[in-house]
């Protein structure tokens, strides 16, 4: 069943003009009275789309200086606004405004007086800023994409009340499209990048580190800027590897000795430089960062190695390069699979986490005696509660997580902010330290709690943090919360998915018994469980879950 998008606008929108042709595909499209804004209020949707128009706000052009005037608009700004902070905060579901401060072609009036309509553009701006603490709330300004002067029409506005071209409208409907859809599932996180002729120009294994193209001049001011786009993906999360048919001397000495790279070695997670195949390449990474092949990306200036890697991992976003390469420090910011709306702390220090599991999978590999390496790392894991500070990471675990997940249930903040609000109810996550450092909030868990049950609704963890049986302190902490409160059964549930393999004998590997007949279990958890899935119980007092011995708490 389709979701639905509630459109609501200051300007007539052409409801059956063919640009909305792509949205209406994947979504149900209902459209409000134009300038009816409190209808959003009114009507039932999954997502709303508004659209504000400055020139419709201030009844533009402006003819009236006077105080009196610049509040009556104000304060309809104010109403407006008042509407959507509304809307945006009871329903907790997705709201996208679109706002544009096109007034005129020569504003040069505002270098010498600030006239009325700056004024007025200051205060809106103001408005919209009070929105950005809601995660639920996403944000456009038209007049950035005004690249080519052609998104208004004023002719059209006298014939039909609409101030936006078809081009305007159909930049709306394919940034909508685009944001509900990333919305609805989790960024790419790793990019994998080519290096000769992709983040330098030449070969260096022909070249020489020292004579490939990348500095101040020419092309070589391209790759820089090109980098310093990666550098700019890579401080907002995402993890940047290396996969390059190369020799890593070679590689290396580029990095160590050209005073002219932006990229530093420590900005890379992981470098494949051989002559391995770059599908045999990424698979190694996806191993190695224990990170699903879907979450990643590959660049590479290569028609050949794209095409081997699109057939081959048909999950991999290959990122065909512009043929013109000053394109290229734009084209990777552009890419909307990379885009992460909210950043959490854990975020911008992804790098660095993922260059810890890297350390641990190595030390542990050397050592035969895994009880002994594990008590030696010190591992301190904790119980922390959902509060404003961590609630947006909640959120992103709920509907980034895939492996490590039982379920898979995504649930939305409004849902989240109910599920609290039953004093029953449990919900936490897990932050872990050891000696590899702070690994941050690493899971999330969901207990719905009745007389004799506590039943797991949602239990998901990072996967980067695997081999530190963390899980199994968890559980042990959830047995002891059963015990203390006198309850005689877990329950737990499993749900199949394409990528949660990894977590199917969870339960049956500390107890549980699957079972079938139902019958017995209480409506208010029999209600929870979803289609196909694997039910799971165990009597508290008949399984010994005992605290993993290496855990310091």
């Amino acid at each position: 069943m389709k979701k639905t998008i509630s459109l609501t606008s200051s300007s007539f929108l052409i409801n059956d003009s063919p640009v909305w042709n792509s949205l209406r595909k994947s979504y149900v499209l209902n459209f409000n009275e134009y300038r009816f804004y409190d209808q959003i209020l009114k009507k039932e949707s999954d997502f709303d789309v508004v659209i504000l128009n400055f020139k419709d706000l201030v009844n533009y052009p402006i003819f009236d200086f006077s105080k009196k005037n610049k509040k009556q608009i104000c304060n309809k700004i104010e109403k407006i606004f008042y509407i959507l902070k509304k809307k945006i905060f009871f329903t907790k579901k997705p709201l996208i405004l679109f706002v544009d401060y096109y007034y005129s072609d020569t504003k040069i009036k505002s270098s010498q007086n600030f006239p009325l309509e700056e004024k007025i553009i200051s205060f809106l701006i103001k408005k919209i800023k009070n929105l950005f603490k809601f995660s639920n709330f996403f944000y456009f300004n038209i007049d950035i994409f005004n690249k080519s002067k052609n998104l208004f029409d004023n002719r059209l506005f006298y014939i039909s009340k609409t101030r936006y071209s078809e081009n305007c409208l159909r930049f709306i409907s394919k940034i909508t499209k685009m944001t509900l859809d990333r919305i609805q599932k989790p960024p790419k996180k790793v990019l994998i990048l080519d290096c000769d002729n992709t983040l330098w120009g030449g070969v260096v294994g022909e070249d020489g580190y020292n004579n490939i193209r990348i500095g101040t001049d020419g092309e070589g001011s391209i790759f820089s800027d090109f980098q310093k786009s990666i550098l700019r993906l890579k401080n907002e999360g995402v993890i940047l590897c290396i996969a390059s048919k190369n020799n890593l001397t070679d590689i290396l000495e580029v990095f160590n000795k050209n005073k002219n790279m932006i990229l530093k070695l420590s900005d890379f997670t992981s470098i494949k430089a051989n002559w391995k195949t770059k599908t045999h390449n990424i698979k190694e990474l996806s191993k190695e960062l224990a990170l699903s092949i879907e979450s990643m990306a590959f660049f590479d200036d290569n028609p050949i190695e794209r095409d081997q890697v699109k057939k081959n991992l048909k999950d991999v976003k290959v990122i065909k390069p512009d043929t013109d390469i000053s394109n290229w420090p734009d084209q990777i910011l552009e890419i909307f699979d990379f885009v992460n709306f909210k950043l959490t702390k854990e975020d911008l220090l992804k790098t660095h986490q993922y260059e810890k599991r890297s350390r641990f999978i190595v030390e542990k590999n050397k050592i035969n005696d895994e009880l002994s390496f594990l008590k030696q790392i010190k591992l301190k894991a904790k119980i922390v509660k959902i509060n404003k500070s961590n609630e947006q990471r909640f959120l992103q675990m709920i509907h980034k997580t895939n492996q490590f997940n039982l379920t898979t249930k995504r649930y939305s903040l409004l849902e989240i902010s109910n599920f609290k609000k039953n004093k029953k109810n449990i919900i936490f996550m897990v932050r872990l330290n050891d000696k590899y450092g702070d690994h941050g909030l690493v899971s999330s868990i969901m207990l719905i709690q009745n007389e004799n049950f506590i039943y797991i609704d949602n239990f998901l963890m990072s996967c980067r943090v695997l081999g530190r049986y963390l899980e199994q302190w968890i559980l042990s902490k959830i047995f002891e919360l059963g015990k203390r409160n006198k309850i005689k059964f877990i329950v737990g549930e499993y749900v199949p998915s394409k990528k949660n393999i990894l977590v199917k004998e969870l339960y049956k590997n500390y107890g549980f018994k699957k079972i079938t007949n139902y019958k017995d279990l209480p409506n208010q958890i029999k209600k929870n469980f979803l289609n196909n899935s694997e039910i799971y119980i165990a009597r508290i007092n008949d399984v010994k879950l005992i605290k993993p011995s290496f855990y310091s708490n």
